[in-house]
């Protein structure tokens, strides 16, 4: 009685694993799946949007000029 006792309690404990593993697993693909990727997906207001804009913006017109300034540049 006590040897079947024994497999019960592993079995039981097989269980819980997998279904831990399972439920991570189910969790990490709607993570994924749900996750902001763009700003856009942010919500961001109409004045957060034009801060990005211009931050990009300026960020691509001082690209060239930051670069040639660079001790390593050629």
């Amino acid at each position: 009685m006590e040897h079947i006792k024994d497999i019960l309690d592993q079995v039981q404990a097989w269980h819980i694993a997998v279904g831990i593993y399972v439920i991570g697993a189910i969790w990490l693909l709607w993570e994924a799946k749900n996750a902001p990727l763009m700003p856009d997906d942010y919500d961001l207001s109409d004045e957060e949007e034009k801060i990005m804009k211009d931050i990009q913006k300026r960020n691509d017109s001082d690209f060239e000029d930051e670069y040639e300034n660079q001790p390593f540049g050629d």
